[in-house]
């Protein structure tokens, strides 16, 4: 039987072996979320509301590597002017 406390502990403490990222723990949650069932009500809602809030998580996730990714390009474009900017005033061309 798996031990979810000590996986998720596990996550949390980013104890995972390899360098896994927000992606794969979200595919990892939306299998684990998809493979559980229930004979209630109550808690079948509770699965849908936590692949509701994870649906978002996704989105919110790619959001922020856009923005990062945006981030990471425009600081290369300040080195480099950077760079430039001093190697104009050294006169080394």
């Amino acid at each position: 039987m798996t031990d979810f406390d000590k996986m998720a502990r596990s996550w949390m403490l980013n104890e995972e072996i390899g360098a896994a990222n927000i992606q794969t723990h979200i595919q990892a949650l939306e299998e684990v979320l998809g493979n559980i069932y229930f004979r209630t009500n109550s808690n079948k809602n509770r699965v849908a509301t936590a692949k509701n809030h994870l649906r978002e998580i996704k989105r919110y996730a790619r959001r922020l590597k856009e923005r990062v990714t945006t981030l990471e390009e425009q600081v290369s474009v300040l080195e480099e002017a950077t760079i430039t900017g001093k190697q104009d005033l050294t006169g080394d061309d």
